[in-house]
């Protein structure tokens, strides 16, 4: 079967989609000779060095094939001209706006004089008065001759076509018979090509009032996505049980189109964890002793806990603890900034923004312990990363979080922060401590990448036996 691999923008500053997208197919090179299957990479604009990476897979520039160019560069070129091109439409149609407006004010002026001389033309004459009611207060055709047929045929509700359709002719032009989406680019996914695809939470339903879930039109957008591609997905891979049965509540998708794959610790963090640390200290400005998080700045990483946990730790011990946050913006870390300051913390937390991922890893090593309080999941990555490289993990006992980490993190609820900080201080007992370390490695221990590439392969062969039935 010829299977499109759809890496999309995909490029290290998502993260940890990136690091699970780079790990996924790394063994999937490791195990391509025996798929069986012929295997093509389809990127846009952010992702070609991503799949420049991967030289052994053939690979295709979506935006390149739209336009009819050979390179990136053509395609930036053109999207360019397209850009000016629509801010000067826009440009205009803000002109022809105004030039309506000043109208439709002179307008306004014009009816409310009409309006006064009415009124004065009402107080002296009856007359006037039912002229007035007449020209105002029609009397209704319907209410005389009973309703008016009517003449427009009955609207029907159509769904907007999106923009992947143009991605559909390149894959048929290809000859791709089943595209896999490795993380859930649900704008871009094209229905009438059978597709699998990744999901990792569904908080859009379990946790509706988070901004990012629901400000403006996003619940809807997440909502109208959701419904329309995991009914029609062929299969859909979930990190959890727990995913899949919310996968199969919500959308009512049967449990068998749903595979579930738990994540597996990166490979660079166990590799990091098998060399020695660097006796240099970190080139990053960190505290002596902090807590670690790796979290872009969402409402719902809830970043505010470790901080509040952090001041109790210091106020109970004088221990002189510290916080580094790494991530990006995504519209709330001023607001965590000034809780920092107001709690009297601002001195002794680090935030560091996007860092290479050579030096996510040595933060792992460097720190006192591994913070995760998110109130999203159950799918997460940092734990697993801290399990390989040996750092304890706190993490929020949320719904599913038993099911992926096991015994191998400390679990408290996430709106606790004096839980949180007596997990962390428990740690800093030498047993505790060594306990924490060995049940996070037992867990990383348990599957590789190549098992879980390998479920994969088997549910295309799966499938794989059905599409043989049409060109």
């Amino acid at each position: 079967m010829k299977v499109g691999l759809f890496l999309g923008n995909m490029s290290p500053t998502e993260g940890g989609a990136y690091t699970l997208v780079v790990n996924q197919l790394t063994a999937l090179s490791r195990l391509y000779e025996s798929c069986g299957h012929t295997i093509v990479l389809f990127y846009r604009k952010k992702g070609e060095a991503l799949a420049a990476q991967f030289g052994k897979f053939p690979s295709v520039n979506l935006d390149a094939q739209r336009f009819g160019v050979k390179t990136q560069q053509e395609v930036d070129e053109i999207v360019r001209r397209q850009e000016e091109q629509h801010a000067a439409e826009l440009e205009q149609r803000a002109a022809e706006f105004a030039q309506r407006t000043k109208a439709f004010e002179a307008f306004l002026v014009e009816k409310r004089l009409f309006e006064q001389r009415l009124a004065r033309i009402k107080r002296f004459s009856d007359f006037a008065t039912r002229v007035y009611a007449a020209l105002y207060r029609p009397v209704s055709p319907e209410s005389q001759m009973g309703a008016v047929p009517s003449t427009r045929a009955e609207e029907k509700t159509q769904i907007p076509e999106t923009e992947a359709s143009w991605i559909d002719d390149i894959y048929k032009r290809e000859g791709i018979q089943f595209v896999l989406y490795l993380a859930p680019w649900f704008e871009d996914v094209v229905v009438d090509v059978p597709f699998g695809i990744v999901v990792w939470d569904l908080q859009h339903r379990d946790s509706p009032w988070f901004p990012e879930v629901s400000t403006g039109a996003e619940w809807n957008r997440r909502e109208h996505n959701y419904a329309r591609i995991l009914r029609r997905a062929t299969v859909i891979y979930t990190g959890t049980q727990r995913g899949a049965e919310e996968i199969a509540a919500y959308y009512q998708v049967p449990l068998q189109r749903i595979k579930v794959l738990p994540f597996v610790a990166p490979l660079d963090a166990l590799e990091e964890a098998r060399s020695p640390l660097k006796a240099a200290p970190s080139k990053l400005d960190t505290p002596g002793e902090y807590l670690f998080y790796p979290a872009q700045f969402w409402a719902h990483k809830n970043h505010v806990l470790v901080l509040e946990a952090c001041k109790i730790v210091r106020e109970r011990s004088g221990w002189n603890l510290g916080v580094v946050f790494t991530g990006s913006d995504k519209g709330n870390q001023n607001y965590v900034r000034d809780y920092a300051r107001r709690l009297g913390l601002d001195r002794d937390v680090r935030f560091l923004g996007f860092v290479d991922r050579i030096d996510i890893l040595d933060l792992y090593r460097r720190a006192f312990c591994l913070v995760f309080p998110t109130f999203f999941g159950p799918d997460n990555l940092p734990p697993l990363e801290a399990f390989a490289i040996g750092c304890p993990v706190v993490a929020s006992d949320i719904p599913g979080a038993r099911e992926q980490l096991g015994e191998g993190a400390i679990l408290v609820p996430p709106t606790d922060a004096q839980a949180f900080a007596e997990a962390i201080l428990n740690l800093r007992d030498d047993e505790v401590r060594t306990k924490a370390v060995n049940a996070g490695l037992a867990v990383t221990g348990k599957a590789s990448w190549d098992d879980y590439v390998q479920r994969i392969i088997d549910s295309l062969d799966e499938f794989a036996a059905i599409r043989r039935t049409w060109p």
